[in-house]
């Protein structure tokens, strides 16, 4: 395999799924004695990369033209981003020996495929997220779909290809291949449990219910809180734990208030080892209201032998089979969601089974060495002209 150039200028910068998977597969190509380079104006992976000593180079690049105003904006920078990108393919494509270029982010996706393959470069377009209104309604998307004939399109899940086939792109040029989660590490991962009891002041009494996500309007925790306060009436004990940060954090925690449920309700920001957590969690939700394109952190939970409670959008239904490792729900509906809680309460029994298969499957279909696998064989595969 050759030398991987890695892209992304993302429209705004998080840790969340893409970034995980991102470094998992860095870290495997790396014990493969793999070269990669990080080209990017995100500080999140510019970060990542540095705190492991992995090649990692700071670009301007403008963000991705998925709004109104960044897409009026990307015709005056178009011609100058290109060309200090230009130079950069010249130097990695003939200095380096790189001759395949990952591409995480619309920018360079519009600005670079046609001249990388020029110069020789195999492309491949990395799809984390549902096309929506970012593509459906962006002038750029003819460009896009033109594009996208020079390159090797790899989705998440069959949901994003399947709305990616919807917008016109082959589906022929585009190859599903699933997260996947380092089990060594995740179960391991045993250690400091008591420490984030203590500091979470989780009661070992309680029933502890759990989520971990961004904390935008997107993710539907509003949604979690209603279906709490409607079942604290049947679960003695109840408390919820919110790991994650965002915009809506401080009406989040009003709507808990304006529920009476503010006490039963830990909000502790975002957490490095969410393992830990999960392992003092009963069960965990997922409450997506739209648009969810895998749910990585539900393959985490899933190792714990935790059951999980998640909406039916997205990739979700691909990795949760419903009814039996955790169950499915209709997104927006918090009467639904807090009836599941109570079932999944009153029947432990249940709850043991889910876990214990929900762990056989990501055994079976999500472990890392299968992901990087599948993305090797595509690196070496002619790319489809």
């Amino acid at each position: 395999m050759k030398n991987i150039l890695i892209l992304r200028f993302p429209y705004a910068s998080a840790f969340g799924g893409a970034e995980k998977q991102t470094l998992s597969l860095c870290q495997r190509l790396k014990e493969r004695k793999e070269k990669f380079f990080l080209l990017s104006s995100d500080p999140v992976l510019l970060r990542e990369f540095r705190a492991r000593g992995w090649p990692a180079r700071k670009v301007w690049g403008s963000r991705e033209p998925v709004t109104l105003g960044r897409v009026v904006f990307f015709p005056f920078v178009a011609i100058f981003l290109f060309l200090r990108l230009w130079s950069a393919l010249l130097y990695y494509r003939f200095f380096k020996r790189t001759k395949i270029l990952y591409c995480l982010s619309l920018t360079e996706k519009l600005i670079l495929t046609l001249p990388a393959r020029i110069l020789g470069f195999r492309v491949f377009w990395i799809e984390h997220v549902i096309p929506g209104r970012w593509l459906r309604l962006n002038p750029f998307r003819p460009l896009y779909i033109f594009n996208s004939y020079f390159a090797r399109v790899i989705a998440v899940s069959e949901a994003v290809k399947k709305q990616l086939v919807k917008y016109s792109i082959s589906g022929k040029r585009i190859r599903v291949i699933y997260n996947g989660i380092d089990l060594k590490e995740v179960l391991a991962k045993e250690g400091g449990v008591k420490d984030v009891v203590a500091t979470a002041k989780i009661s070992h009494m309680t029933f502890t219910i759990g989520t971990i996500c961004r904390l935008t309007k997107e993710k539907g925790v509003d949604h979690l809180l209603k279906a709490i306060a409607a079942a604290q009436e049947f679960i003695p004990h109840l408390e919820l734990v919110v790991i994650g940060d965002g915009p809506e954090k401080k009406n989040l925690v009003w709507v808990a208030k304006k529920l009476g449920i503010g006490q039963k309700v830990k909000f502790v920001g975002f957490q490095e080892n969410v393992i830990d957590w999960i392992n003092n969690f009963e069960i965990f939700v997922l409450p997506t209201r739209e648009k969810e394109s895998f749910g990585l952190v539900l393959l985490e939970a899933m190792a714990r032998g935790k059951p999980v409670v998640a909406t039916s959008v997205g990739g979700i239904p691909e990795v949760v089979e419903d009814k039996v490792t955790g169950l499915l729900v209709p997104p927006k509906d918090s009467a639904t969601l807090g009836d599941a809680l109570i079932y999944l309460y009153t029947r432990p029994d249940k709850r043991k089974e889910m876990g214990e298969r929900g762990r056989e499957r990501v055994l079976k279909l999500f472990t890392l060495e299968r992901m990087v696998e599948e993305y090797v064989q595509e690196f070496e595969k002619p790319q489809p002209k």
